[in-house]
């Protein structure tokens, strides 16, 4: 049985992230967990981190007026970030 079917998901592009640690939510796993995850496994740094962060917000999938007011808005809140 495939590892993608063992995790139950049903995705086509499972075998492409599965290999990486990519695995679906479990409880108690949050975003921010991730973000500490990508800083301290991977080393990304505050700049790289909020592109990321812009980057999901300007690609989601959102009428674009929501869209631009969910960049303007994180952006925002990532200018207070030390």
């Amino acid at each position: 049985m495939s590892e993608h079917f063992r995790y139950g998901i049903d995705n086509k592009f499972a075998p492409l992230w599965l290999p990486f640690g990519v695995r679906p939510s479990k409880d108690g796993v949050t975003l921010t967990d991730e973000y500490y995850l990508a800083h301290t496994a991977l080393g990304l740094g505050k700049e790289e981190l909020a592109r990321v962060i812009l980057h999901a917000c300007e690609n989601a999938f959102l009428p674009e007026y929501e869209r631009v007011a969910l960049v303007a808005r994180m952006q925002s809140e990532l200018e207070k970030v030390e």
